[in-house]
Protein backbone atom coordinates (compact mmCIF):
# COMPACT_ATOMS: atom_id res chain seq x y z
CA UNK A 1 0.00 0.00 0.00
CA UNK A 2 2.76 2.82 1.16
CA UNK A 3 5.02 1.40 -2.24
CA UNK A 4 1.24 3.01 -4.11
CA UNK A 5 1.13 6.22 -2.58
CA UNK A 6 3.97 8.14 -3.46
CA UNK A 7 3.55 7.02 -6.89
CA UNK A 8 0.48 8.39 -6.97
CA UNK A 9 1.29 11.36 -5.27
CA UNK A 10 3.77 11.84 -8.04
CA UNK A 11 1.26 11.55 -10.66
CA UNK A 12 -1.06 13.77 -9.24
CA UNK A 13 1.73 16.31 -8.73
CA UNK A 14 2.73 16.01 -12.20
CA UNK A 15 -1.02 16.14 -13.58
CA UNK A 16 -1.50 20.03 -12.08
CA UNK A 17 -1.55 22.62 -14.62
CA UNK A 18 1.46 24.76 -14.79
CA UNK A 19 1.22 28.32 -12.85
CA UNK A 20 2.29 31.42 -14.70
CA UNK A 21 2.94 34.53 -13.21
CA UNK A 22 2.04 37.51 -15.14
CA UNK A 23 4.10 40.11 -15.09
CA UNK A 24 2.99 43.72 -14.67
CA UNK A 25 3.86 44.47 -18.13
CA UNK A 26 1.49 41.27 -19.40
CA UNK A 27 -1.27 42.43 -17.12
CA UNK A 28 -1.74 45.46 -18.39
CA UNK A 29 -1.73 44.69 -21.74
CA UNK A 30 -4.43 41.89 -21.20
CA UNK A 31 -6.58 45.09 -18.87
CA UNK A 32 -5.67 47.28 -22.03
CA UNK A 33 -7.22 44.83 -24.52
CA UNK A 34 -9.71 43.77 -22.67
CA UNK A 35 -11.08 47.11 -21.31
CA UNK A 36 -11.05 47.71 -25.41
CA UNK A 37 -12.97 45.21 -26.44
CA UNK A 38 -15.76 45.75 -23.72
CA UNK A 39 -15.74 49.57 -24.78
CA UNK A 40 -16.50 47.90 -28.38
CA UNK A 41 -19.03 45.76 -27.16
CA UNK A 42 -20.64 48.81 -25.12
CA UNK A 43 -20.50 50.47 -28.52
CA UNK A 44 -22.18 47.50 -30.69
CA UNK A 45 -25.21 47.50 -28.61
CA UNK A 46 -25.70 50.74 -28.17
CA UNK A 47 -25.60 51.68 -31.70
CA UNK A 48 -28.95 49.26 -31.81
CA UNK A 49 -28.02 48.43 -35.25
CA UNK A 50 -26.29 44.97 -36.12
CA UNK A 51 -27.28 42.19 -34.10
CA UNK A 52 -24.84 40.00 -36.02
CA UNK A 53 -21.64 42.10 -34.86
CA UNK A 54 -23.17 42.01 -30.73
CA UNK A 55 -23.80 38.23 -31.36
CA UNK A 56 -20.62 38.01 -32.26
CA UNK A 57 -18.83 39.16 -28.92
CA UNK A 58 -20.25 35.85 -27.02
CA UNK A 59 -18.66 32.99 -26.22
CA UNK A 60 -20.14 29.84 -28.04
CA UNK A 61 -18.19 27.69 -25.00
CA UNK A 62 -21.75 27.46 -23.76
CA UNK A 63 -24.92 26.28 -24.84
CA UNK A 64 -26.39 29.03 -23.07
CA UNK A 65 -26.21 32.67 -22.76
CA UNK A 66 -23.47 34.66 -20.82
CA UNK A 67 -26.80 36.77 -19.16
CA UNK A 68 -28.70 33.37 -18.24
CA UNK A 69 -30.47 30.57 -18.85
CA UNK A 70 -31.62 31.17 -22.65
CA UNK A 71 -29.52 29.54 -25.28
CA UNK A 72 -27.98 32.38 -27.51
CA UNK A 73 -30.59 31.98 -30.36
CA UNK A 74 -32.96 33.12 -27.50
CA UNK A 75 -31.02 35.85 -26.27
CA UNK A 76 -30.61 37.12 -29.96
CA UNK A 77 -34.27 37.26 -30.23
CA UNK A 78 -34.58 38.83 -27.53
CA UNK A 79 -32.22 41.91 -27.86
CA UNK A 80 -33.65 42.21 -31.34
CA UNK A 81 -36.97 42.61 -29.99
CA UNK A 82 -35.82 45.22 -27.41
CA UNK A 83 -34.55 46.79 -29.76
CA UNK A 84 -36.89 47.27 -32.18
CA UNK A 85 -39.32 48.79 -29.22
CA UNK A 86 -36.91 51.55 -28.47
CA UNK A 87 -37.33 54.80 -30.46
CA UNK A 88 -34.43 56.46 -27.85
CA UNK A 89 -32.12 54.84 -25.60
CA UNK A 90 -28.86 57.08 -23.90
CA UNK A 91 -26.63 55.31 -21.98
CA UNK A 92 -23.92 57.35 -19.36
CA UNK A 93 -21.40 54.57 -18.65
CA UNK A 94 -19.47 55.20 -15.36
CA UNK A 95 -16.11 54.22 -14.45
CA UNK A 96 -15.34 50.58 -14.96
CA UNK A 97 -12.70 48.40 -13.26
CA UNK A 98 -10.41 45.72 -14.91
CA UNK A 99 -9.11 42.81 -12.84
CA UNK A 100 -7.05 40.47 -14.84
CA UNK A 101 -7.47 37.10 -13.68
CA UNK A 102 -5.49 35.08 -15.59
CA UNK A 103 -3.53 35.17 -19.21
CA UNK A 104 -6.75 34.09 -20.97
CA UNK A 105 -9.46 35.65 -18.13
CA UNK A 106 -10.20 38.81 -16.96
CA UNK A 107 -13.65 40.40 -15.30
CA UNK A 108 -15.03 43.98 -16.11
CA UNK A 109 -17.05 45.79 -13.09
CA UNK A 110 -18.51 48.61 -14.23
CA UNK A 111 -21.98 51.21 -13.58
CA UNK A 112 -24.85 52.63 -15.86
CA UNK A 113 -27.63 54.75 -16.27
CA UNK A 114 -29.73 53.69 -19.50
CA UNK A 115 -32.32 56.21 -20.33
CA UNK A 116 -34.75 54.22 -23.12
CA UNK A 117 -38.19 55.55 -24.63
CA UNK A 118 -39.89 53.13 -26.22
CA UNK A 119 -42.04 53.17 -29.45
CA UNK A 120 -45.22 53.83 -27.51
CA UNK A 121 -43.55 57.41 -25.62
CA UNK A 122 -43.11 55.44 -22.21
CA UNK A 123 -39.35 56.52 -20.80
CA UNK A 124 -37.33 54.18 -18.26
CA UNK A 125 -34.16 54.95 -16.28
CA UNK A 126 -32.22 52.11 -15.42
CA UNK A 127 -29.53 52.40 -12.50
CA UNK A 128 -27.42 49.45 -12.59
CA UNK A 129 -23.75 47.58 -11.74
CA UNK A 130 -22.60 44.72 -13.50
CA UNK A 131 -19.60 42.17 -13.82
CA UNK A 132 -18.72 40.94 -17.07
CA UNK A 133 -15.89 37.95 -17.69
CA UNK A 134 -14.69 38.03 -20.77
CA UNK A 135 -12.31 34.93 -21.97
CA UNK A 136 -9.83 34.76 -24.61
CA UNK A 137 -11.30 32.01 -27.05
CA UNK A 138 -9.17 31.32 -30.47
CA UNK A 139 -7.55 34.25 -29.84
CA UNK A 140 -10.42 36.71 -29.71
CA UNK A 141 -11.85 38.00 -26.39
CA UNK A 142 -15.52 36.86 -25.78
CA UNK A 143 -18.22 37.24 -23.37
CA UNK A 144 -18.51 34.41 -20.80
CA UNK A 145 -20.55 35.74 -18.05
CA UNK A 146 -22.34 39.02 -16.90
CA UNK A 147 -24.18 39.42 -13.67
CA UNK A 148 -26.18 42.59 -13.08
CA UNK A 149 -27.90 44.65 -10.86
CA UNK A 150 -30.66 46.96 -11.70
CA UNK A 151 -33.19 49.56 -10.60
CA UNK A 152 -35.55 50.68 -13.36
CA UNK A 153 -37.85 54.07 -12.66
CA UNK A 154 -40.55 54.76 -15.43
CA UNK A 155 -40.53 58.75 -15.46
Amino acid sequence: MHRMILPLMLFAIACQPATMELTDAQKAEIENAVRQVDSEFHATWSAREDIDAYMSYMSDWSSTSPFGDESLDALRTRVSAWWGAQSSVTIDRGEKRVLVLGPDVAAVEGTNVRVATDTTGVTRERTGTYTRTWIRQNGEWKVFAQKGYSRTREQ
